[in-house]
């Protein structure tokens, strides 16, 4: 079995796996900086790329389009939560390096990702609505 990282091992994993959106002037945020949960986010001004590894080890690499300027006054389009890149995984399949490794490669495997592409986003919220039967 593949053992649980600590917080702070969580936090170096991601800092090695990432830390080419670091270079890149992405902050890095702990979602819960007084609690043992392992979840980030790296935040730029194009989009916010979230990690996190639940307690039964459930992975997941999300990444959405960082809200505008009114979004951020009037709040997201009720929509907007569909338009987001993902990848899952569970540890135990891998351990976190190399799942942390797989997600990087996805993610970097398709540029509009990390650009933010407007239209891309949208597309991937338009088929998980359809796949939804929204």
């Amino acid at each position: 079995m593949v053992p649980m990282p600590d917080k702070e091992q969580f936090l170096e994993e991601i800092r090695d796996a990432f830390g080419f959106l670091l270079d890149d002037g992405y902050e890095l945020l702990d979602e819960y900086p007084e609690n043992p949960v392992n979840a980030v986010q790296l935040v730029s001004s194009r989009i916010i790329v979230g990690i996190g590894l639940s307690p039964r080890g459930e992975f997941e690499i999300t990444v959405m389009r960082t809200p505008g300027r009114l979004a951020r006054l009037f709040g997201h389009r009720p929509d907007e939560r569909q338009e987001r890149w993902e990848y899952e995984a569970m540890l135990g399949s891998a351990d976190l390096g190399r799942l942390l490794e797989i997600g990087v490669e996805k993610l970097r495997a398709d540029p509009r990702v990390l650009e933010g592409d407007r239209a891309y986003f949208r597309g991937l919220g338009e088929e998980r609505r359809r796949r939804n039967g929204e």
